[in-house]
């Protein structure tokens, strides 16, 4: 479901960055420099998925999970770049995650085997490779810092086209290749939804260089609505009772990126 006090929240604080784009409106500001720039950048960025959510209803086995890295690649398109306050958006590529888990067996949940457990009690597995498009909604403000430098505060939405779809990871051991008794299960869904609203916000800074304008910017992004969803159990075990807990992947990240504007090529008089 999508979380309304969320969006509440939204509301007010791109409410803000507009009014803070407005309050901007300062002769000593000088956007003149931005004009010779193109209006398309090219992006690229690199991102930290926080970590899935984890609630275990029973046992105890205990499910470890980190964050994930990845990154998003693409551009954006700039409206009114040479003013105070702008609009952007753009298409993006980002790699979502599904999981980056980390658990143990104990040696005597797996006498079953006949063959030395040594060195494969342990798992810690990671999975990156769903590519999806995000199509970003955003307001800018600028701030003047120095001749050459500018400070940005930009807000919005970002929408991710996800298909429906789901991910699985089964560990089974067994003594021969024909046989073997699963023990650990995972599975997670996309949460039925074609397009996936998150919040964006984060400040940057402009760079006026003569052959490009660059902008580093530092990115926070809350999905109102969680990528997958799913469960998780320990079972088949020769000692221990079952263990079982729901997954929750949010899509929530961090991440630090660069947009490069090249500049416009003169026309021949």
């Amino acid at each position: 479901m999508v979380n309304y006090n969320i969006i509440t929240k939204a509301s007010l604080i791109l409410a803000f960055i507009f009014q803070f784009c407005n309050a901007q409106d300062n002769p000593r500001n000088d956007f003149s420099n931005f004009e010779g720039f193109k209006k398309v950048g090219y992006h690229l960025s690199g991102v930290l998925y926080k970590k899935a959510d984890i609630d275990k209803k029973y046992g105890d086995y205990k499910l470890i999970n980190y964050p994930i890295v990845s990154g998003r690649i693409g551009f954006d398109y700039a409206f009114n770049h040479q003013k105070n306050w702008s609009f952007r958006t753009g298409l993006y590529l980002d790699l979502i995650p599904f999981y980056n888990v980390e658990f143990e067996f104990k040696p005597e949940d797996l006498d079953f085997i006949d063959w030395d457990l040594e060195g494969s009690l342990h798992w810690n597995k990671k999975q990156t490779n769903k590519f999806v498009f995000t199509i970003p909604f955003l307001i800018e403000g600028k701030l003047q810092m120095g001749k050459k430098i500018f400070f940005s505060a930009m807000g919005g939405l970002d929408f991710t086209i996800l298909n429906s779809g789901q991910f699985d990871f089964v560990v089974s051991y067994g003594n021969n290749l024909n046989e073997g008794r699963e023990v650990f299960a995972m599975y997670g869904e996309t949460s039925g939804f074609f397009i996936y609203p998150s919040l964006r916000l984060g400040p940057g800074l402009y760079f006026v260089t003569k052959k490009a304008l660059y902008q580093l910017q530092l990115t926070y992004k809350k999905s109102l609505v969680p990528y997958f969803k799913g469960e998780y159990q320990f079972g088949n075990l020769d000692v221990s009772e079952p263990t079982r807990g729901d997954y929750k992947l949010s899509g929530d990240f961090i991440g630090l990126g660069l947009t490069m504007f090249l500049k416009k090529k003169k026309k021949n008089q």
